[in-house]
């Protein structure tokens, strides 16, 4: 996708939710977040992939009060009270959980969630989901030097135990440098509703070397050396599949998972009289006729993986408003078992 799309994609293509289900077990996550509403848009749909999923979910409340987390989690859930009853929720503190020594150990607390871990499977949960606010760090505890020590520890707890880890860091509070480690330390960032892979990302034994530090300038410009060839593989790829999907002699479209188009081809524009830049961005659901539009839009939402394949006749509309009729062919973008929205042929019929 060229660059100066990228802005707008975000709009249509994915939002905070979507991402989330991007994420497994044994990942480790950070958020930078720049408001409460942005830290809470992204962390609730994070804990609450969690419950539905069966993990307990641990929340450490710091930069707000645990009071003010639970006032956010009872207005977003009804059920609140229901998965705090069945265990599957905890809202704790530092005092509970980082510094329950009166001082900050990277070791004492990696320790602290292997038995959380141990704990929570126990009770017959999937997994451990946590997400700490950190602003615990900074304070003068006695070992919050030790702060990235510990970041970098977690990649390795997070790969060999059933668990989740989410760090959250207001961007407004923690020092820059702070944050430019917590860059480097996890793996995977949210930053505005987009999740984030970090092709900065540092594994634990490389960040906590010496020769990291000594040699980071050349570790950095060959990342992005990296970065540079998978841009330019993505845009033989993008080349190859504007030459295919032009030479169908078909109207194609591609619609995200809420049936939003996300790209289409010359021949929409010589079908529907629309030019590609109209529609991009837009819901499917304008170019069909009234009449047609209940149910065909159902036969798309109710495509999946397993049912992947369909078709339908509808009345499309043309820009000057005159129907087209046409057969339109859906199929489900399968990517290794996941959905990825929707490709859409569609043929004119003939009066």
């Amino acid at each position: 996708m060229p660059i100066d799309k990228v802005v707008s994609h975000r709009h249509f293509c994915s939002s905070t939710c979507e991402d989330l289900l991007a994420l497994r077990l044994h990942d480790h996550i950070c958020l930078i977040y720049e408001t409460p509403e942005e830290q809470f848009d992204a962390i609730l749909p994070y804990i609450r992939k969690g419950l539905e999923s069966r993990e307990k979910c641990v929340y450490v409340a710091d930069d707000n009060t645990a009071a003010k987390v639970e006032r956010r989690m009872r207005q977003a859930w009804p059920d609140f009270d229901a998965w705090v009853a069945k265990k599957a929720l905890v809202i704790v503190g530092k005092a509970d959980s980082y510094l329950r020594s009166g001082r900050f150990d990277p070791d004492e607390m990696c320790a602290f969630l292997k038995e959380a871990i141990r704990q929570a499977k126990s009770e017959g949960f999937t997994a451990l989901r946590t997400a700490g606010e950190m602003t615990w760090a900074l304070g003068k505890t006695p070992g919050i030097e030790r702060l990235m020590e510990y970041e970098a520890m977690l990649n390795g707890l997070a790969q060999d135990h059933d668990c989740i880890l989410a760090c959250q860091f207001n961007k407004g509070r923690f020092p820059p440098e702070l944050l430019r480690d917590a860059l480097r330390t996890h793996p995977f960032h949210i930053w505005h509703g987009m999740l984030l892979r970090n092709f900065y990302y540092a594994d634990s034994s490389k960040f906590m070397a010496r020769e990291y530090r000594e040699n980071e300038t050349s570790w950095v410009l060959d990342n992005l050396a990296e970065h540079e060839l998978l841009i330019r593989a993505h845009s033989e790829i993008e080349g190859r599949y504007r030459t295919l999907c032009e030479a169908v002699p078909m109207a194609v479209f591609v619609l995200s998972e809420r049936l939003r188009i996300i790209d289409c081809n010359r021949r929409c524009q010589e079908l529907l009289g629309y030019r590609r830049e109209d529609l991009i961005g837009e819901p499917f659901g304008i170019l069909v006729e009234e009449e047609s539009r209940g149910a065909l839009m159902s036969r798309l939402r109710g495509l999946d993986v397993a049912r992947s394949r369909d078709a339908a006749d509808a009345v499309l509309l043309h820009k000057d408003s005159h129907p087209v009729r046409a057969r339109v062919h859906g199929a489900k973008i399968d990517v290794r078992g996941a959905s990825h929205g929707d490709l859409l042929l569609c043929v004119e019929l003939s009066a």
